[in-house]
């Protein structure tokens, strides 16, 4: 087979890769490893040949380098040259895990070859698996609640669930939860009354845009825990009833019977035969970790028409970690004292977050993904940097110019 002299011995290839494996320290119980620019494949049949259980996925700096020859082809291999990035082909192949099952290894020697994308290439696969860690440690924790909610949503939802959603044309508004959402009540206003678009908020954005006198024709909730119903008692005083967006195991209100509800599956089999047995459409989203990404994924495959989206800063504003008023603050002036009075605590939570780093990893997530989404989504003042879609302004979208 065609080899590349920088990157494997011209002598012995197959000896070199095994005795490079030999010298790793490989824990029991890898289920994938992920191959940094393995060249030729040569360590592939050597990890067969020792761990014939696990996946070998390998991600390469170029297309070139794809395998060809039998025996030295991994169970599936990316370049940047594929139509998905690469956190998105890891997304499709490795399902989520606990970190000590996946093992990377990286073939040094193609460095030279072009260290920037290979040092590229190795971030975005770390912070793959840490993401992947979290999300796996999150459902364990959660997972009685969200098996509860699972069942509660199947059995009091399933009748008035809508059977046959059918996508639209019609452009929708995402108003996410941050402070920046509040520079665009007075746009989303006019865009109530005169323009024919849907307003899509989520949960933890319901208070803030009625206290304004906006109605969310679509509210989507994804939080699993007890706590999200402080947001959701918020869209019962919605005027007009608004459509419920929720994956199964997400907390929802028995009030919401009266309501059209949409559910939808994490992509877990279990989800996905409960649905059907119900004569529910399977449709699918992947846990995403933060609603805004979430509901970014069910807007684009609800309408066809375009995407706006506000209020994703993914930052805190001094005392305000959401658009004011929020659903949460309800607690904070429950709990104030003199000694601790309300703004303390509001500034308490805040700086909380903002040392959790929550703000900072949805970012980085949103960077990494962003080429994925189509050229459609705009944003509507002033989101977070990570999130570059092409701004626009109120006044070109008032006027349905988007230039």
């Amino acid at each position: 087979m065609s080899d590349n002299p920088r990157i494997h011995s011209a002598y012995d290839p197959q000896k070199e890769a095994q005795k490079y494996i030999d010298s790793l320290t490989i824990p029991p119980g890898i289920v994938y490893f992920i191959l940094i620019e393995c060249g030729s494949g040569y360590m592939i049949p050597v990890l067969r040949a020792q761990f014939p259980s696990a996946k070998l996925i390998s991600l390469h700096i170029s297309s070139k380098y794809l395998s060809g020859a039998d025996g030295y082809k991994p169970d599936a291999e990316w370049s940047p040259s594929s139509s998905l990035t690469c956190t998105a082909f890891l997304e499709r192949h490795i399902k989520e895990i606990e970190s000590d099952k996946i093992k990377i290894i990286e073939w040094r020697p193609a460095l030279a070859l072009d260290g920037k994308t290979y040092a590229r290439i190795l971030s975005e696969t770390a912070a793959f698996i840490k993401i992947t860690d979290a999300n796996k440690r999150t459902s364990r924790y959660f997972a009685k609640r969200w098996q509860n909610n699972i069942m509660k949503n199947i059995s009091v939802f399933s009748e008035n669930a809508l059977k046959k959603p059918s996508a639209v044309n019609s452009d929708i508004i995402l108003c996410a939860a941050g402070p920046g959402l509040e520079t665009q009540f007075d746009t989303l206003k006019i865009i109530r009354r005169n323009k024919n678009r849907i307003i899509l908020s989520v949960s933890s954005a319901v208070r803030a845009l009625l206290s304004h006198g906006i109605t969310p024709d679509i509210v989507f909730t994804s939080d699993g825990g007890n706590w999200a119903r402080f947001h959701l008692f918020e869209t019962l005083r919605c005027p007009k009833k608004p459509l419920i967006a929720a994956p199964l195991n997400a907390v929802l209100l028995t009030d919401f019977k009266k309501y059209p509800v949409i559910l939808f599956s994490d992509g877990s089999s279990e989800q996905n035969t409960l649905l059907a047995k119900n004569g529910l459409p399977v449709l699918s989203l992947p846990q995403r970790g933060t609603v805004t990404a979430a509901a970014l994924d069910f807007a684009l495959g609800w309408t066809t028409g375009n995407i706006y989206l506000t209020g994703a800063d993914l930052s805190s504003g001094s005392l305000n970690s959401h658009a004011r008023p929020y659903s949460f603050d309800l607690i904070s002036e429950i709990a104030s004292t003199r000694l601790s009075p309300f703004y303390h605590l509001k500034l308490t939570r805040t700086r909380a977050l903002t040392a959790g780093g929550s703000h900072k990893i949805y970012a980085e997530w949103f960077k990494r993904q962003r080429g994925l989404y189509p050229s459609r989504i705009y944003s509507l003042g002033v989101n977070n940097e990570a999130l570059s879609f092409k701004r626009i302004s109120a006044s070109c979208l008032l006027n349905d110019n988007k230039n």
